[in-house]
């Protein structure tokens, strides 16, 4: 059905808020946040998905299947976070263990339904495990859709946490800073409709358009008609264990 973009808006506002209630009921505080990336903490480049459906028989986990070997690993790290056992064990099928190669995998488990119970203990020990693993940048591919982790995103794990795919409007989450998208279903004057900042990529955000520009173009080379497109870079923080974490937390 036909809903207005500022009812999308409204609407994108209503879950962090639901998410942001319970933490202030039952901890940790809203105003969590772990250090900042600092150079003496690590240069590595690391890189984290957050996601119910990677690894699945699911529309998102099918497109990733695209984007997933399109990571230069002599670069950066890579880091699947997995939520649910149907990923773990679908981790161990021969087809996936041929696509991930030397890409990570985390199991974090499924946390509590936000809006109905909340745990701060399950919560920060997933954040823990993702600040731990000194991601630079975090994609969440969930959203608000079933299986989504949105209590350990805001505690903000990572120093830079976007959205690509999953989720089809604004998150209205204070913790996700940018939005993947294109110019073709996020056209840039939509932009005063998102919480987010818009990335734009020059063709399709979708993961066979990746593949396809990448065998076209080449690694190194840029497509035509780019100008629509942000690069940036960013880098992110590094720690040893859980302990650690915690201990530069407190």
């Amino acid at each position: 059905f036909d809903v207005p973009l500022e009812g999308v808006r409204v609407m994108g506002a209503v879950h962090p808020y639901q998410v942001m209630d319970k933490m202030r009921q039952f901890g940790p505080t809203p105003e969590w946040a772990y250090p900042t990336w600092n150079v003496l903490m690590g240069l590595r480049f690391r890189v984290g998905i957050l996601s119910a459906d990677l690894l699945m028989d699911h529309p998102v986990g099918n497109m990733m299947r695209a984007v997933l070997p399109l990571h230069d690993l002599s670069r950066m790290d890579l880091t699947l976070f997995i939520v649910n056992e149907h990923q773990r064990s679908a981790v161990q099928d021969p087809l996936n263990r041929h696509l991930l190669g030397d890409i990570k995998v985390v199991f974090l488990g499924r946390g509590p339904p936000v809006t109905q119970q909340w745990s701060e203990q399950e919560s920060v020990a997933a954040a823990d495990v993702i600040n731990a693993a000194g991601i630079c940048v975090l994609f969440d591919l969930q959203g608000y859709t079933m299986g989504h982790r949105q209590d350990v995103l805001a505690m903000r794990p990572a120093p830079i946490q976007a959205h690509y795919h999953g989720y089809m409007g604004t998150t209205g989450a204070p913790w996700i800073a940018t939005y993947v998208g294109d110019r073709f279903i996020h056209p840039p004057e939509h932009a005063p409709f998102y919480s987010e900042k818009l990335a734009l990529l020059p063709e399709s955000f979708l993961g066979p358009s990746h593949r396809l520009t990448h065998q076209f173009w080449g690694a190194a080379s840029t497509p035509p008609d780019s100008s629509n497109a942000e690069v940036g870079s960013a880098v992110g923080s590094t720690a040893d264990d859980d302990g650690e974490a915690a201990a530069r937390r407190a």
